[in-house]
């Protein structure tokens, strides 16, 4: 479950990845974090009302910085959702041109 890490003093768009571990009393532990470059717009969007939902698609990588993974997009107001493909398209666009 994603959430906004208000606390983090590096990107104050910073959102968390976190799941509950139920060994430990049902305590939430960071598993990761959305990449910077898509922070500033799951933020945005959380702000509005909507919810995000993540699954690892494949392992770590990169030393365990990195976790394939899947978001979907909830919202009230399915315009919302729809206002969120350009900036990621673009921002996809972006990523693919600098690997």
């Amino acid at each position: 479950m994603p959430q906004h890490e208000t606390d983090n003093p590096h990107d104050t768009h910073a959102i968390a990845i976190k799941r509950v571990e139920e060994k430990r009393r049902r305590k939430e532990v960071i598993v990761g974090r959305v990449p910077s470059t898509l922070s500033r717009i799951f933020h945005l969007f959380m702000n509005h009302g909507g919810r995000i939902s993540v699954t690892a698609t494949g392992k770590r990588r990169n030393k365990g910085l990195e976790i394939p993974a899947t978001y979907s997009f909830q919202h009230k107001k399915p315009s919302k959702i729809f206002k969120l493909r350009e900036p990621l398209m673009d921002n996809e666009d972006k990523s693919d041109k600098a690997a």
